[in-house]
């Protein structure tokens, strides 16, 4: 069972692409900071929160190399994110990072895809099973790890997976 987010409570989403989730959050009464590697990507997360008519901060910043953290958050958001988080040292920096970030009983909402056996890669990419990468071409693509492997990698990171339904976990720091 998953108990209920703090009205209000300080939320973090990582990898906000254009904002839709982030504006969600903050037009339901959260504080939200939301950051995303893509300059192009935060100012049309800006545009659509002002048109919105609902707070967020936004900010453009690589997770993978995360400054020292300075605020606590009720919860963590990862929608679609970590997929693209190919490399093991830079998953285990997001690891750390989000780690560092929950306050005490703080949740982590993970939504990703996964390995599935019926996925046509087609020609151009190629999956490694041992690691779970999608290569497009030469170069490492996407991650799709099967549910237990997921569920491994956040447990040796430091995580306890609370939820896991779907392609939807929620998490606490173990």
């Amino acid at each position: 069972m998953v108990p209920e987010l703090p009205v209000g409570g300080a939320v973090l989403e990582y990898g906000c692409g254009t904002g839709p989730a982030a504006c969600f959050l903050a037009g339901r009464g959260f504080r939200v900071d939301a950051v995303d590697v893509s300059a192009e990507a935060i100012a049309l997360a800006k545009r659509f929160a002002g048109e919105l008519g609902v707070a967020v901060n936004f900010a453009v910043q690589d997770v993978c190399r995360w400054p020292e953290a300075a605020v606590r958050y009720d919860v963590v958001v990862d929608s679609y994110c970590l997929q693209n988080i190919v490399l093991d040292e830079d998953r285990a920096a997001v690891y750390r990072g989000v780690r560092d970030r929950l306050a005490p009983g703080g949740r982590y909402l993970i939504s990703t895809a996964l390995y599935d056996v019926g996925r046509g890669y087609g020609e151009e990419f190629r999956y490694d099973a041992v690691t779970g990468i999608c290569y497009r071409g030469e170069l490492p693509y996407r991650r799709h790890l099967t549910p237990s492997a997921l569920r491994a990698e956040l447990t040796d990171a430091g995580f306890e997976v609370m939820s896991f339904s779907g392609v939807n976990l929620v998490c606490v720091k173990a």
